[in-house]
């Protein structure tokens, strides 16, 4: 392997590790390291996008979470 391909190596399985414990800004600054070894990196260029698309997943509704308390407060447990 080259000095860049290890480099990439190393600066990808660092963004997948961070990526996998959800700390969402160190793993979008490895791959951005990895693209700037690499700029046509797939596997990383595809991880960059999911953490770009990632925050748009996990937008609650307003008051969705009151909502759901409220429902749950609601719910009786099945007597047996």
């Amino acid at each position: 392997m080259t000095p860049a391909q290890l480099e990439l190596r190393d600066r990808f399985s660092e963004g997948l590790a961070c990526y996998r414990s959800l700390r969402w800004d160190e793993s979008r600054r490895a791959f951005e390291a990895a693209l700037a070894i690499v700029p046509n990196d797939g596997p990383s260029a595809v991880f960059i996008n999911r953490l770009w698309i990632r925050p748009l997943k996990t937008v609650m509704a307003p008051g969705a979470l009151s909502r759901s308390k409220a429902l749950a407060s609601e719910q009786k447990p099945d007597e047996t």
